[in-house]
């Protein structure tokens, strides 16, 4: 007889630090920092309600930011960025971005979330 067992599958360390760089009225490049040597990517979802989030596409393995286009001026964005292996995702890192091309101010709501509006 032989017998084998399978390692658990640990979820890699979340994303941290996501911030908003290169904005413009369409487009922008979202951040992060990647805390993880064994990811396979960063699913990338997004949102306009902060409740319905759909799956905009991943990040390869040690990859650190994303480029968004044809973002609509004017709308209120959430994001979330997971960290995936095979088998497990990560608590998700989270943002939420108001898009237009003027000046912008920015708190801290929690670790995990930034809230960003844009004010002409």
């Amino acid at each position: 007889m032989i017998s084998f067992s399978v390692p658990a599958q640990t979820a890699p360390n979340a994303p941290s630090g996501l911030n908003f760089t290169g904005i413009t009225t369409t487009a922008m490049t979202l951040n992060w920092t990647d805390n993880s040597s064994d990811e396979t990517g960063f699913p990338i979802y997004m949102s306009t309600d902060n409740v319905s989030f759909s799956y905009i596409g991943s990040a390869a393995a040690n990859a650190t930011s994303v480029g968004l286009i044809n973002l609509t001026p004017g709308t209120l964005y959430y994001f979330q960025v997971y960290a995936a292996n095979e088998t497990k995702f990560t608590l998700q890192q989270q943002q939420e971005i108001s898009q237009l091309k003027h000046h912008h101010h920015c708190q801290a709501i929690i670790q995990l979330m930034l809230h960003c509006r844009f004010h002409p």
